[in-house]
Order: C-alpha cells, then structure tokens, then sequence
C-alpha cells in the first residue's frame, strides 16, 4: 500500500473509532423522557466494566414481586460519582429512578439510586 493511501484509511479510522465506542454506549433503547420510579428490595448489584447492574425486587399491586434489571455506568465513573462496592448491598431497601426500556420489558438505565438512609447515589450520565 503506497503511503497516501495509507494516511487516509489511518485518518478515516480515527474518524470512526469514536463512532462505534458511542454506539456501543448508547442509551437510545431507554426513555429518559419518560422516567419511572421503583422502590424495592436488591437482589443483586454487581459493579464492573463495561456496566454495572442492578436487580431490583418490586412488590407488584396483586401481592407477588417482579425483578427489574437496571443497568448502570462502568464501575470507575460511578465512584467518581462517589459510589462504592458496598454503597449498595443484597437486601437494602432503596428507591431507583429508571429511564424505562422503550420495549415494555422490566429493564432499564438508572438515574439515580436513594438508599433507606436517605443517601442519594446518581448514574451521571444518565441524569436528565
């Protein structure tokens, strides 16, 4: 491949990497215009790379208990948003603001976690 040829493909390249990061990260599958609020118990939150998640048991109106799986950022901007391994533990009673996923299933983004202390743990980037 002769050099010119080259600098395009490398700079094309450049162009395109940060698109698919940002499409790998999107959050177009979940309405944040349209929030929901769920207060339940965790059944499990596991803090890692690329996603957190959280499982969240909710009592349902009819007296049985659904889980909804809420995805969070990466573990390092969640504690630079001051979360820790142990902000969050199987049992706590917490509230959790969601943007829904669009398809109706019990999933979404979090935007904000409040623990039975009153302690207020935000997923940054998903703040409206």
């Amino acid at each position: 491949m002769h050099r010119p040829q080259f600098s395009k493909l490398a700079a094309i390249a450049l162009v395109l990497a940060p698109l698919a990061a940002a499409a790998h990260h999107a959050v177009a599958m979940y309405d944040s215009a349209d929030p929901v609020i769920l207060a339940g118990t965790v059944k499990s939150f596991e803090m890692g790379n690329p996603h957190s998640w959280l499982t969240v048991t909710v009592p349902g109106q009819s007296g049985g208990a659904t889980d909804w799986l809420v995805e969070c950022n990466p573990a390092g901007l969640l504690e630079r948003a001051g979360w820790s391994r142990g902000s969050i533990t199987t049992g706590d009673r917490i509230t959790v603001t969601i943007a829904p996923h669009f398809d109706g299933i019990r999933r979404g983004e979090a935007i904000r976690v409040v623990t039975a202390e009153g302690a207020t743990l935000n997923n940054v980037m998903a703040q409206p």
